[in-house]
């Protein structure tokens, strides 16, 4: 028995379009009233890209900016747009971002409807965007992952369409916001690439009229785009970072090893992200009228079995596997000294052991989208018979290579790190595609699903409070200091402060290799009289004690800390 998904409602689209669409816009709308994003200063690398617009404001052009290695022009171009209108400030710049997040939820919400999926589903796809606790981090900074991830969506819808109705008008929607997403980041021909290997062999069947006109609205966007790139100012090779087969591993062995080690720790993590949906599918999927659930129990044991063997093998062996945005028990980068030892990394809150229960979730939900993989693939529809199926077909195809090329790009020399923020790129077809599988409609598994969105929603909420709340408390004793007249050079008020305010120090004398040679005190330090802390230093007294409300446990403390007269 087939079990066929929900076609969208063609008589009534406002239907569709107000829940598929309307519902994450809501959950984003409160997550905005509960934890408001104030706060005129920089978080994580987004110095860097507000640097290039406020040179951009001043200057009457896009100059970039030494440290970018992304494309960075689509972003910069789209933060000055919001300060010609509001003045600039890291607050605009990150209202600027919330409006390109919204748009992602939205449109992967209307993307998984576009292809079958039930109207609930849809819906918990574009709630997924906002409660996933990446996107909830990065859509509060200005830095490029989520404009990057908005542009790649809406792109992606155009595609979709265009597999149904191949339509130029259809094709020019994606490539257009493909080609800005490649204005903003490198990695978005994975999409352009996706879209032509499904698309080509339809192409015979078309009138060649039509292929002209599509052809022309597919192609000339990235024409555009590319040609963009080359004229604008280029920096980024001058950081020497790139080529270096040791960032995947000290030898050949652990080179190669380490590529199914870091595909099977991002299928935990996607499948982590995707867990509501994940669960009705799965259900659905194992119930008795669909197909010998106990066959395909025993397809998953050992896919199951090789992702503990590879994500386990080595430290830390659990959740959260990757660094930078998802820590033990927080979100945002931890981005002051003295939180780094040889036992690891200090962090406010955690939650250790506890780790294992995310861990073996994500691993049963990894395992099962590998076997629905393997079953999808055997199930090839008849497209005299059955051209509804070959259509979505067609369509899940696309979606499915986008998200596979966007995470084989990540494993490569050029890349000096995997963080898990780079995972967004393929948040948005993952979550469709999961989306667009059957579901069981029954009230336990839709409970199911809505207590475990809102258990993400509300960890991310939490966290990013949190990340908030210490910040707040860091620039506003830093702003204390420089009122009584203190230099940013005699502070270390950790990465974004001194990128900020003192790295131009570094950049006059080392160019673009200042990234990498910031001065033996790290983080373009130039004297550190005083510096914010969690932890005490050696050699300094504390001046002051910063505490700050946290939701997610006890509430912390920094400390300003200022260095002994010698």
């Amino acid at each position: 028995m087939r079990i066929l998904p929900e076609p969208a409602d063609r008589h009534r689209p406002w239907r569709d379009a107000l829940w598929v669409a309307g519902v994450p816009l809501a959950l984003l709308a409160l997550a905005l009233v509960l934890v408001p994003p104030q706060g005129n200063f920089p978080f994580n690398d987004d110095w860097i890209y507000g640097r290039a617009v406020s040179q951009w404001l001043a200057a009457g052009h896009f100059e970039g900016h030494p440290f970018s290695t992304a494309s960075l022009i689509g972003q910069a171009a789209w933060g000055t747009l919001f300060c010609l209108i509001f003045g600039f400030s890291f607050e605009v710049l990150r209202w600027s971002t919330i409006v390109l997040w919204a748009l992602a939820a939205a449109t992967t919400g209307l993307t998984a409807r576009a292809i079958g999926a039930q109207r609930w589903s849809a819906m918990l796809a574009g709630t997924l965007v906002i409660a996933n606790p990446l996107a909830f981090n990065l859509g509060y900074t200005f830095m490029t992952d989520v404009p990057f991830m908005a542009m790649m969506a809406v792109s992606g819808y155009g595609y979709v369409r265009a597999l149904e109705t191949p339509r130029s008008r259809w094709c020019l929607l994606g490539s257009l916001f493909g080609a800005g997403a490649l204005l903003i980041r490198q990695f978005a021909p994975v999409i352009l690439i996706a879209f032509l290997l499904v698309s080509i062999p339809r192409w015979r069947s078309w009138r060649t009229p039509k292929i002209r006109r599509c052809a022309v609205a597919l192609g000339a966007p990235w024409l555009i785009a590319f040609t963009l790139l080359n004229l604008m100012p280029q920096h980024a090779g001058a950081l020497g970072h790139v080529w270096k087969p040791r960032n995947l591993g000290n030898g050949l062995m652990e080179q190669l090893l380490g590529a199914p080690e870091f595909y099977g720790i991002t299928f935990v993590y996607l499948a982590l992200f995707a867990l509501p949906l994940v669960l009705g599918a799965a259900a659905c999927w194992l119930a008795p009228h669909v197909g010998c659930w106990k066959r395909r129990l025993l397809w998953t044991a050992p896919i199951l079995t090789m992702l503990v063997i590879f994500t386990a093998a080595r430290a830390p062996h659990r959740m959260p596997y990757l660094g930078n945005i998802i820590y033990d028990l927080g979100l945002g980068p931890m981005t002051m000294r003295g939180n780094y030892s040889e036992d690891g990394m200090w962090t406010p809150h955690a939650w250790g052991n506890g780790w294992w229960l995310l861990t073996a979730a994500g691993l049963l939900g990894a395992a099962w989208m590998g076997a629905a993989i393997l079953v999808w693939l055997k199930g090839k529809p008849n497209e005299n018979r059955e051209p509804a199926m070959a259509v979505r077909r067609r369509q899940q195809t696309f979606l499915g290579i986008w998200a596979i090329i966007a995470i084989l790009a990540l494993y490569h020399p050029w890349l000096p790190v995997r963080f898990d923020r780079y995972l967004l790129g393929a948040l948005v077809p993952v979550l469709a595609l999961v989306a667009s599988a059957p579901i069981l409609t029954k009230p336990v598994i839709c409970w199911a699903q809505g207590i475990c969105l809102a258990l993400q929603f509300s960890f991310s909420l939490a966290a990013q409070h949190d990340y908030l709340s210490w910040n707040q408390v860091r620039w506003k004793a830093l702003g204390e200091l420089m009122a009584e007249g203190i230099r940013p050079e005699k502070i270390d008020g950790g990465y974004e402060f001194n990128g900020w305010y003192t790295s131009d120090h570094f950049i006059e004398r080392l160019g673009p290799m200042a990234f990498l040679k910031s001065g033996p005190k790290g983080w373009w330090v130039v004297d550190d009289v005083y510096a914010i802390a969690w932890k005490p230093r050696e050699g300094y007294v504390t001046r002051d004690v910063l505490p700050y409300a946290t939701w997610l446990g006890p509430d912390q403390e920094l400390l300003l800390l200022e260095r002994e007269s010698q």
